[in-house]
């Protein structure tokens, strides 16, 4: 089942032609059931700390360099599997791609992949990068892109299980990756 599931990640990805050389790094942003996990950031991060983003994602590794070394856009997928098995436990390689957004950042790139969950999952948080976690609902994520990507939720879990209230702001990098991702996600 692995080896059928990379073959489609990667077919899927070598379609995508505006990835470049240099990738930085990629994330997912993961829908299910019309809601959208979102990951606060821990406050004492420098790149948007005490900030929400829409699913796990980080920098680039000499790890992901595996089975497909000369193509970016793999490589681009393997760092945002890393970065979710790391990040909050979860290997979604098995979910396949609805579309990718890259984002480019001076002399290299920033790959989002929009991906589908059959269900919706608990995270265990990798608690020096997140302390909190809530599957939120797309009209109230999108509603809350139209207030300038401020959300108040009491739907949070912390990285003990414990329900909790959040409000913080979406990451810049966030917001513009929903904001491709919109005709997919709420169907338009």
């Amino acid at each position: 089942m692995k080896d059928n599931s990379t073959k489609k990640w990667f077919s899927f990805l070598k379609e995508n032609k505006e990835v470049k050389n240099n990738i930085k790094g990629a994330a997912f942003v993961v829908l299910c059931d019309n809601q959208i996990l979102f990951l606060r950031r821990v406050g004492s991060l420098e790149h948007g700390g005490g900030q929400l983003t829409a699913g796990p994602g980080g920098g680039y590794d000499e790890r992901d360099n595996f089975e497909n070394e000369s193509h970016e856009n793999g490589i681009a997928f393997n760092t945002a599997l890393r970065e979710a098995k790391e990040e909050i436990g979860v290997d979604y390689l098995d979910n396949s791609p609805i579309d990718s957004f890259v984002e480019k950042s001076g002399d290299g790139s920033f790959t989002v992949f929009l991906i589908e969950c059959l269900s919706k999952h608990d995270c265990y948080l990798d608690t020096k990068e997140h302390d909190a976690w809530a599957w939120l609902d797309v009209d109230d994520v999108y509603q809350a892109l139209g207030r300038g990507g401020k959300i108040i939720s009491g739907n949070f879990f912390d990285d003990k299980g414990k329900k909790i209230e959040v409000v913080a702001n979406i990451h810049g990098n966030t917001i513009r990756a929903l904001k491709h991702f919109k005709s997919h996600i709420k169907g338009e």
